[in-house]
């Protein structure tokens, strides 16, 4: 009976412990989740804004900040350097190179716009960094406007410019997207003048290559992009945002460099597009002109850096040199079993590794011939037309490189094919290419041909007379 009591009451005092274990993991369970459900609200605000974000950007998803660079030359179009240049970037730089393109190229009834044009807006505006003000009521030259645009970002000026040349934005929209794909940009869409954030727009660092190339054939924004500072209204100095071209103007001693540039830093990708004419090189026979285009998340010093350091790698590993003089054979091309010669139209610069032989770096050359001179092919036909003459424009050579671009070279036909037959016209390529001699020839032949049918004249002439005269004499004896 007593071993009966005490196993109840070890069964009681084992049940009550097991009861205060239960108890007390269940107060541990509920603290640790009222903790986390503190911290999940106190963190649910910058969850929130990271989502505003993303929102803000246009973007279903907040950018990668990836390193994103191209450097081409500009005269032969050929790239140097790429990485990642095709990838989606911010356009609200280029959105202001564009805005200085469209009201320069815009004209209406013949009209284009001058820089002396006078813009006089219709409400007080701000640019976003607080540096330029414009006051409705008072009138601002295209010019100036352009200046603090491209020199200084200023997004009021690219909304004064655009309600300048329309009242309506989406017009103006409409051309910056309709001149982007002239200039088969593909991978650029705008939808504002300024590049406002929280837009949909976007672009690559490729198209921003095409449209700052682009940009520099036009005088007014060439000079301007090429501007350390300038003066807009009420004699206010504005100096250039990309100071990294001038300071390279030393180094390399030239006087041709500019550039734009956007600030970014560890949450925002800043941009830096230049142009900087670099002198020939060792080995060089001209000089280069470099456009490069950097973008990435990192600090505006170590920005600049990257692109002195490109820019310095393209001088030490690439030079410009003559790869055919004009009138020099590039290649042949076989015309009704004949040789056609194909021959430079003018001086052909490339560039090229420091360590390759220019003729060596061509891996291959294709054609693309004019339609004067292209026929479609038919089964056993040349797709040539006859005669081609020597010095007649045929069409393009295109040299496919070794670094997977493409060089395009006008050209010549260096010999001249007058018809199918291979001997006929063998015989008139010899007197094509022999012509004195064949004159002199032809000379002596005719000088032969005139004695001949003088001595042959003479010879008739005397006949004549002397049968003449055996006449006269038979008549007298009669």
């Amino acid at each position: 009976m007593l071993s009966g009591i005490n196993a109840a009451k070890t069964f009681h005092e084992k049940r009550g412990n097991l009861s205060v274990l239960l108890k007390r993991f269940a107060a541990r369970t509920l603290f640790a989740s009222l903790v986390i459900f503190m911290l999940l609200n106190c963190l649910a605000p910058f969850r929130m804004l990271h989502i505003v974000n993303a929102a803000a950007t246009g973007e279903d998803e907040v950018p990668e900040n990836f390193l994103s660079y191209i450097v081409l030359e500009q005269d032969s179009g050929q790239i140097l350097y790429t990485q990642n240049a095709s990838l989606t970037a911010d356009s609200s730089l280029l959105s202001k190179l564009m805005c200085a393109v469209v009201v320069m190229e815009y004209s209406e009834e013949g009209r284009k716009i001058l820089v002396t044009d006078s813009v006089t807006p219709k409400e007080n505006s701000i640019s976003r960094d607080s540096k330029f003000r414009l006051y409705a009521g008072t009138s601002y030259t295209v010019g100036n406007l352009l200046r603090a645009l491209l020199l200084g970002g200023a997004d009021n000026c690219a909304r004064a410019l655009a309600a300048y040349v329309n009242p309506n934005t989406d017009y103006f929209v409409t051309i910056m997207n309709q001149t982007a794909a002239r200039l088969s940009m593909k991978d650029t869409y705008f939808t504002s003048p300024d590049g406002a954030p929280g837009s949909l727009s976007r672009t690559s660092v490729n198209d921003f290559a095409v449209l700052y190339d682009y940009a520099l054939k036009i005088p007014t924004v060439r000079n301007i992009i090429q501007s350390e500072f300038s003066h807009i209204w009420d004699n206010t100095a504005i100096f250039n945002q990309c100071t990294l071209p001038f300071a390279l103007k030393n180094t390399y001693g030239t006087s041709t460099a500019g550039g734009l540039f956007q600030g970014g830093g560890d949450d925002y990708p800043g941009t830096v597009a230049m142009n900087i004419t670099v002198p020939p090189s060792e080995g060089g026979d001209q000089a280069m002109k470099l456009i490069v285009v950097v973008r990435d998340s990192v600090t505006d010093e170590e920005l600049s850096t990257l692109t002195r350091s490109l820019v310095s790698d393209s001088t030490m590993e690439f030079h410009k040199t003559r790869v055919y003089k004009a009138g020099e054979n590039i290649s042949d091309y076989s015309v009704a079993g004949q040789t056609l010669l194909l021959n430079a139209a003018s001086d052909v610069y490339m560039v090229v590794p420091t360590d390759s032989q220019p003729s060596n770096y061509i891996q291959s050359v294709t054609y693309t011939f004019n339609d004067d001179v292209y026929s479609p092919p038919v089964a056993g036909a040349a797709n040539i037309k006859l005669p081609v003459t020597e010095k007649q424009e045929l069409g393009t050579a295109v040299l496919l490189l070794r670094d997977g671009s493409t060089y395009d070279v006008k050209i010549l036909a260096g010999n001249t094919i007058q018809t199918d037959n291979p001997r006929f016209n063998s015989f008139l390529n010899l007197v094509d290419n022999n012509k004195p001699l064949f004159i002199i020839i032809i000379i002596l032949l005719a000088v032969e041909l005139y004695i001949l049918v003088a001595i042959v004249i003479s010879k008739i002439r005397k006949s004549v007379e002397k049968k003449r005269l055996d006449r006269m004499r038979a008549e007298a004896k009669n």
